[in-house]
């Protein structure tokens, strides 16, 4: 999974950005972020660090098992805003104007980036919460509050 970092040294008023392909890159860029390579110095930094999210992605949040479509992410502020659908063309609907967009947005913590054509081989169908399974109709989702 790609991971965005938003960094800056410690009482800095901007922030830099950095795009990880995955969770080991990750951890090098901030291990060179937290070292003067000149004076071999630590560095305290300040990060924000989120899944990557572009316009277009499906997301999937972890809080409420719901999937949507990305219409912009918001990193520095950690939000995600969205079209109300799940489902590809009825959000393209919505960015061209046909159906009308009623805003929703959600935390940007609680969204998992989803590859849409990693699902199809999974016989996931657009256009429900959870999506729809043929060959298990009648499966609801149940919260399990005692763990």
């Amino acid at each position: 999974m790609k991971y965005i970092m938003f960094w800056r040294p410690r009482g800095a008023d901007v922030y830099d950005v950095e795009l990880a392909e995955n969770e080991e890159e990750l951890v090098t860029i901030i291990q060179q972020k937290q070292i003067n390579l000149q004076t071999m110095e630590k560095i305290e930094i300040e990060t924000k660090i989120y899944p990557y999210l572009a316009e277009g992605y499906l997301v999937l949040n972890k809080r409420t098992l719901q999937t949507r479509i990305v219409r912009r992410p918001e990193f520095i502020e950690g939000k995600v805003k969205l079209y109300n659908f799940d489902e590809p063309y009825k959000a393209e609907n919505q960015k061209s104007g046909r159906i009308p967009l009623i805003p929703e947005e959600w935390d940007i913590n609680d969204c998992i980036p989803i590859d849409s054509f990693e699902l199809e081989k999974y016989d996931f169908r657009f256009g429900t919460p959870m999506g729809e399974r043929e060959r298990h109709p009648s499966c609801e989702l149940r919260e399990f509050l005692d763990w």
